[in-house]
């Protein structure tokens, strides 16, 4: 069995390619695993991976390596009663030190498993960030993007198909001469044909034992994770007929105003089901921000919509923006029924084991 370990920050695509690699997996009936983590306790991911009929479980309330025993479980119950192929494990977007975290821990205690780690970055991000235009302001949120990237075994440029052939060219000796020995993939995580080349790529990189722990300063680890806010909340909009146009009106209230105010977006994640309707809607940057329209041919008297929101600002000014948005949207003949709203700081990382050697 592989475990594949699947880093990079919040919105570089590492959900989008596990699910179209499991779906590859599905049409050949080969058994393969999905586990999905968070911040928080309501992952978008974990319902989206859940509607695709894929296997999985989920960490929880901390990254991997502070959860490590619950990432160990997971994996676990998963070998024995899937006996998967292949386990993706998705670590959260602000995660990083997953070498020295979980790859080595790993190796000494479960020689048996083999480990790859891919790390995803977003090709336009990754580009403005060379450019000088990084998406944050917090040069702490930077040092992490970059930590990520220092510690892959292979990196997977992802959204190729929005970068020009020159600004690809542009990028791939950077990234040689920044992170030598590393293996670079430029990829469409939508398309099959370049997610497979991804797949092909794995088997090859099975090679924990000779990745390297990072050099890492925890205090500017902690930071970063800390100069983003995280805002989880499941809400059940009514309105007769039209309760899908009102979650979109909501969605796309909710993103304009972060944009509007300048936030920087690490990721805004919205899981909309009604009946047997689903549908992911995802924002990764302000970057040529285009909303999303309302299907319309699906007609709904209530639609459950889970929140998955991260940008650079304090939690009260985001949990402000998301009631501010449910306000707007209740005036307009509609009912929200909200719960389980969370707005908070990830808190200084407390990995379970670090390993060096």
């Amino acid at each position: 069995m592989i475990l594949c370990l699947v880093g990079g920050f919040l919105g570089s695509g590492k959900t989008t390619a596990v699910a179209t690699a499991a779906k590859m997996f599905a049409r050949e009936n080969i058994p393969l695993a999905v586990i999905t983590n968070d911040q928080g306790s309501q992952l978008v991911d974990a319902a989206f991976i859940d509607a695709l009929n894929i296997s999985g479980s989920q960490v929880t309330n901390g990254c991997f390596c502070c959860n490590y025993d619950q990432f160990c479980s997971a994996v676990e119950h998963l070998k024995n009663s899937l006996t998967p192929r292949l386990i993706f494990a998705e670590a959260v977007g602000s995660c990083a030190d997953l070498v020295a975290t979980i790859v080595k821990p790993l190796n000494r205690f479960h020689p048996e498993i083999g480990i790859s780690l891919s790390v995803f970055v977003d090709g336009p991000v990754l580009l403005s960030s060379i450019k000088g235009r990084s998406s944050f302001v917090s040069s702490d949120i930077q040092y992490i993007y970059k930590k990520q990237l220092e510690e892959a075994g292979l990196i997977v440029v992802n959204k190729c198909d929005l970068l020009a052939e020159d600004e690809i060219k542009k990028i791939h000796p950077i990234l040689e001469s920044e992170y030598p020995g590393r293996k670079i993939l430029f990829q469409d995580s939508r398309d099959e044909a370049l997610v497979k080349k991804w797949m092909d790529i794995i088997p090859k990189t099975i090679n924990g034992k000779d990745l390297s722990a990072l050099s890492i300063d925890y205090d500017k680890y902690g930071a970063g994770e800390a100069a983003l806010a995280w805002l989880d909340a499941s809400i059940i909009i009514h309105s007769k007929q039209r309760a899908i146009d009102k979650a979109y009106a909501f969605i796309n209230e909710m993103v304009a105003e972060i944009s509007f105010q300048k936030f920087a977006i690490g990721h805004l994640k919205f899981f909309l089901e009604s009946g047997g309707w689903q549908r992911k809607i995802s924002y990764t940057s302000a970057l040529n921000l285009k909303l999303d329209r309302a299907p319309a041919d699906i007609i709904a008297d209530h639609v459950r919509v889970l929140v998955n929101a991260r940008a650079e600002t304090d939690p009260d000014r985001l949990k402000k923006i998301f009631y501010q948005t449910i306000q707007k949207i209740q005036n307009q003949n509609c009912h929200a029924e909200i719960s389980d709203v969370a707005s908070f700081r990830p808190g200084y990382p407390k990995p379970t084991h670090r390993m060096t050697e």
